[in-house]
């Protein structure tokens, strides 16, 4: 895993992000991608626009993010969609932890890299740190049952098969119902449960612009 044969991400812990293209140039996305998939242990620390923050690694496992003041899945979700942040990787002492106790960072990443193909289409169609999202102007209107039977005709997972099977129809309605009520922060419906079937849905209601930015 040499990039550009400047040695493997861990070589670059004292560097800056402008001097390590390799590093800079991938998304958050990318790099989780290529860390789990090698084993790394260490710490990836994460700042942008002055605001410090971190994803810990420990042998494919991931042991813990924070941004800010946010911890776990909710720092995880606002930094995956960073366009400007800079890296830089620091493999020496234990990973950092926080937000994901007694391992469950281990199920919560298996399940994002499985979604990672969808979790590129929904920052796509709703970009930001941690965007707030509504339901669209045609469908606020619409009543749970309307909104089910309208959103989950077509439903895939990108590389996957379709289907509107009947387990993933809780994750539509549960999205739907906090949708109902008030607008709310895209991590805010990632970490409220459903591993990478949140992420597949909240996918789909973007590319049918079902769910759109709140402005």
């Amino acid at each position: 895993l040499a990039w550009s044969g400047r040695g493997l991400p861990g070589d670059v812990q004292e560097s800056e992000c402008e001097e390590v293209d390799e590093l800079c140039a991938k998304s958050l996305p990318e790099i989780l991608s290529i860390f789990l998939g090698t084993g790394r242990t260490g710490t990836l620390h994460v700042e942008r626009r002055g605001e410090p923050g971190f994803v810990g690694f420990s042998e494919s496992a991931l042991t813990g993010a924070r941004f800010g003041t946010a911890a776990g899945p909710v720092a995880l979700v606002a930094m995956m969609s960073f366009s400007d942040a800079k890296y830089r990787f620091s493999p020496e002492g234990e990973p950092g932890s926080g937000g994901f106790p007694d391992g469950a960072g281990v199920d919560y990443l298996a399940t994002l890299q499985e979604a990672m193909p969808d979790w590129a289409d929904l920052i796509a169609a709703i970009p930001g740190g941690d965007p707030v999202v509504r339901l669209g102007p045609k469908y606020a209107a619409m009543d749970v049952t309307s909104l089910l039977d309208l959103s989950t005709a077509g439903f895939h997972r990108v590389g996957g098969k379709k289907g509107g099977s009947s387990p993933i129809m809780p994750v539509f309605e549960s999205v739907f119902r906090v949708l109902k009520r008030v607008p709310a922060p895209l991590s805010a419906l990632v970490s409220g449960g459903g591993g990478a079937d949140v992420l597949h849905v909240l996918a789909h209601l973007a590319r049918k612009k079902i769910i759109v930015p709140a402005t």
